[in-house]
């Protein structure tokens, strides 16, 4: 025989969920509360007619984050005549769910695997059962770095038309969504009224003694460089000398686990080392540090004063010299270039130079395992 999993009383009638599935009530009926298509009365339990299992969800869409996906979407048109106690939501591939129970009609699907394409569907539970899974949602696929715009977020030569001032920090809102995050932007000078440097950094933090790009008078100059935001959704930068600032927003890390921003943190100048310029055809070991062992991290790499015209390489120390350059250089130009690079297992990377110059390497971020 069937078994009660679940009673409910009213103030004049009691009902029953059967495990079974059919929904049992009995006691007084007079306006049809104990839904049997009668308003009779009955001491002993009558079947419920009118009930069943949800409908399905409809709307469904999903949002990619880093490992993970939000899923929205909106009630069935039929509750089944009873109350939705839950929604379940599952990936595909991977069968990942998650769970709602109350409020907004949205829940976070976690443990996705980045560059992997999913879709998802929802299911909707009452006291009777579950219904039928809804339509999936259109493809999406978790990231740990979300392409943006690019957008444009400040341009002194328009906006205003003034310079900032020598030893001034620009204020740039880049948006309430990226604050605490990390952003890749592109940072440019331009029409500077002399040579100097400006620093980029979270507003809500202490200005580093780094500089993320260095120009000359009247030069129009771009790095790309990554930076903390700060929790009001702004980024200032830092100029030593009057000049036109541009920034562009080309992307976001979602989380620390993507990318976590540091410092910044300069691992050598060899303007102030002792060591002098590094010689032509030669490399310069720098220690990064022992925590960044085997890792990917995000640095500056900059070049001072050379003799000569010529690029420089970063690489591991661990690993064969790559054919390519990292920076190009003129002979007594100051010029950086953001670069991500791999370290090695000692905890160095290497800077080798075509011609002799002095090497400046600031350490951003790292890309955790």
């Amino acid at each position: 025989s069937a078994s009660a999993v679940s009673i409910a009383a009213g103030v004049d009638h009691t009902c029953a969920v059967l495990d079974t599935g059919v929904v049992n009530c009995w006691g007084y009926n007079g306006v049809g509360q104990l839904g049997n298509n009668s308003t009779d009365t009955s001491s002993v339990p009558v079947k419920v007619t009118s009930v069943t299992v949800p409908g399905v969800p409809t709307a469904v869409s999903a949002t990619a984050g880093n490992g993970r996906a939000t899923v929205v979407w909106t009630a069935p048109v039929s509750d089944g005549g009873l109350v939705i106690s839950g929604y379940t939501v599952t990936s595909s591939p991977d069968n990942k769910t998650c769970a709602w129970t109350t409020g907004e009609l949205a829940c976070v699907v976690t443990g996705l695997t980045n560059a992997t394409a999913y879709t998802f569907t929802v299911t909707a539970t009452n006291s009777v059962g579950t219904g039928s899974a809804s339509l999936k949602s259109s493809t999406v696929v978790p990231a740990a770095f979300a392409a943006v715009g690019p957008t444009r977020a400040i341009d002194t030569r328009v906006d205003g038309g003034e310079r900032v001032s020598a030893g001034g920090a620009l204020t740039v809102p880049v948006g309430a969504q990226y604050a605490g995050k990390s952003i890749l932007v592109n940072l440019t000078t331009a029409r500077a009224v002399a040579s100097g440097f400006a620093t980029l950094f979270a507003c809500d933090q202490a200005r580093p003694e780094t500089s993320s790009l260095n120009f000359r008078a009247g030069q129009a100059i771009a790095n790309g460089v990554i930076t903390k935001v700060s929790a009001q959704g702004t980024v200032c930068v830092y100029v030593n000398q009057p000049t036109h600032v541009i920034l562009d927003v080309f992307g976001v890390f979602e989380s620390e686990s993507a990318f976590a921003a540091v410092g910044p943190d300069r691992a050598v100048d060899s303007r102030s080392n002792g060591q002098g310029r590094v010689p032509a055809g030669q490399k310069l070991t720098v220690p990064v540090g022992a925590q960044y062992a085997g890792k990917s991290i995000s640095v500056n790499l900059t070049t001072a004063r050379a003799v000569a015209s010529g690029f420089a390489t970063l690489f591991a120390c661990d690993q064969a010299r790559p054919e390519t350059s990292s920076l190009n250089f003129q002979a007594g130009q100051a010029i950086a270039n953001g670069v991500i690079t791999k370290v090695s297992a000692q905890g160095t990377v290497c800077v080798y130079v075509h011609q002799s110059t002095h090497v400046i390497l600031d350490v951003f971020g790292v890309f955790p395992d």
